[in-house]
């Protein structure tokens, strides 16, 4: 039985939506929510969050999204996603919030982002980390016709 999962993000320009959107694309069966939005978290087994990079903090909602949750986070599957445009900061970012909330992460990434004209989002590498969510997470399916 695959993992009821939620994707909760946010974003400022749009370049953590466009990989929250290709995560959620490869898992198939998500539910993909703004961290503004009213969710019960208690009812997710895995539960996947994504954020902006700016000024070395996550965006605001995220952060607000994982303070009103925390009990609940820290009970659940969790994966974590930053997006900036260092992949350096981005990390330095996730490490931040991790040791922050004391939320233990299932797995986690760090992406590159878009701003202006500089745009140094890798489609493939998102991807390639939301199949490796699947692999582990979801389970494999039945092949049809065996008894």
């Amino acid at each position: 039985m695959n993992p009821k999962t939620l994707l909760i993000y946010d974003t400022k320009r749009g370049s953590t939506e466009m990989i929250a959107s290709w995560i959620a694309e490869e898992l198939g069966s998500v539910d993909l929510k703004r961290a503004s939005e009213e969710v019960d978290v208690g009812s997710y087994d895995l539960i996947i969050v994504g954020t902006p990079v700016y000024n070395l903090r996550p965006l605001e909602t995220v952060e607000r999204f994982i303070e009103r949750n925390l009990d609940a986070l820290k009970k659940k599957k969790v994966v974590l996603f930053t997006v900036g445009l260092s992949k350096r900061l981005a990390r330095f970012c996730l490490n931040k919030i991790e040791s922050k909330y004391g939320i233990k992460l299932v797995t986690e990434a760090v992406f590159l982002g878009k701003l202006g004209f500089i745009n140094r989002m890798d489609e493939k590498e998102v991807r390639n980390f939301a199949r490796k969510i699947k692999e582990t997470f979801y389970s494999k399916e039945e092949p049809s016709g065996t008894t």
